[in-house]
């Protein structure tokens, strides 16, 4: 299996898992937890798979439900599940190092987390 950094997108020992770059102990792989941001919110997603070449990760949107009671307010709780049938992203690293989901310019992706975030301001 081909592993990348998930802060340098570096070749990762898939022995060892830790980065030969920046020395980074976790690895981008199937299963680790990712959320996309896309203006002011954000929704959890897993890696489902690396392409071949490694310069594209790829997502699948997550289940997830809100389960506090602070109605219309910033201050939210989720429960999150991976999910079989959503929707899955490709993903890559730009030039200046940031990760986004491919044909959204407005997103970015943080691995090694699936947080779900509705702005009700919008």
């Amino acid at each position: 299996m081909f592993l990348l950094c998930t802060e340098c997108a570096g070749p990762v020992d898939e022995g060892v898992l830790v980065c030969g770059r920046c020395k980074v102990k976790e690895s981008l792989k199937p299963g680790l937890p990712a959320t996309i941001n896309i203006g002011s919110d954000s929704y959890p997603a897993f890696v489902t798979e690396l392409s071949k070449s490694g310069k594209t990760v790829y997502v699948r949107r997550a289940n997830y439900r809100r389960i506090d009671n602070n109605g219309f307010s910033e201050n939210q709780e989720y429960e999150i599940t991976p999910s079989d049938t959503g929707p899955v992203y490709p993903v890559y690293l730009n030039k200046n190092g940031v990760w986004k989901v491919k044909g959204m310019s407005a997103s970015t992706v943080v691995f090694g987390i699936a947080q779900a975030y509705q702005d009700p301001h919008f």
